[in-house]
């Protein structure tokens, strides 16, 4: 006789890249976290599972949630529409994931959202409605009417008890930013070298890369990076 099995889901920050908060662009889907997953005594089937935004992105920012097996985003699981409930609470039920937690070790789920783009010109695309500055902070909601995480044992096919029904999960993601434009690298060119006394030298530049986008500002140009400040360290 298989007794009865029981699971955790929770979201996790210590992985790197998503262990801090962030800035994300516009017009992509983007990693703002992952979830920790363990089931015991049988494995645990997540049939559905309810996703809850307390930033302060609306759905008309942050669009959708996806799902995914793995770190780089290539195995989907599911995903699902964000619906606007209240202020700083937008919800998505991902409903029939059917997706297995094994009784051995831990399982991550990784998250991702679609940041719709941003359009401020006088004529704006009918999607691009993010608002820059907006942030996206994501849990595992308590359950409520119409979302409700659910899971079943793969052993037993009987319902799994988890306390969402009374509170939320204990952690959340990090907070992630909506931008415009982001700064996606830094790099210089520069070889070691030898000064001379009383003789002029140029001893380091550096190159900032921030990715293309759709993004534009209010007179319809592209949406750009601003280096205000700029700290060195030198080592000897």
């Amino acid at each position: 006789v298989t007794a009865e099995g029981a699971y955790t889901l929770d979201f996790d920050t210590t992985e790197a890249g998503i262990n801090n908060n962030m800035n994300v662009l516009a017009g992509q889907i983007v990693k703002v976290g992952r979830i920790k997953a363990t089931a015991q005594k049988e494995a645990a089937i997540i049939n559905d599972l309810v996703i809850k935004n307390t930033g302060s992105a609306t759905n008309q920012t942050a669009a959708r949630v996806y799902l995914y097996k793995d770190s780089a985003m290539t195995q989907l699981i599911g995903s699902a529409d964000f619906a606007n409930i209240d202020t700083n609470d937008q919800r998505a039920l991902l409903q029939g994931i059917n997706y297995t937690i094994p009784t051995t070790g831990i399982t991550y789920i990784y998250v991702g959202v679609l940041v719709k783009p941003i359009d401020y010109s006088n004529s704006p695309s009918a999607d691009a409605t993010a608002v820059a500055g907006t942030t996206i902070d994501l849990q595992i909601p308590t359950d409520s009417t119409g979302y409700v995480t659910k899971a079943t044992g793969a052993s037993t096919g009987q319902t799994l008890a988890y306390n969402f029904a009374n509170s939320a999960s204990t952690n959340s993601s990090v907070t992630a930013t909506v931008m415009g434009a982001v700064m996606s690298n830094i790099t210089t060119d520069f070889a070691n070298g030898l000064l001379a006394n009383g003789t002029a030298k140029d001893i380091f530049s550096f190159k900032v890369t921030a990715p293309a986008s759709t993004n534009v500002d209010y007179d319809g140009t592209a949406l750009g990076v601003k280096v205000t400040d700029v700290t060195f360290t030198i080592a000897s």
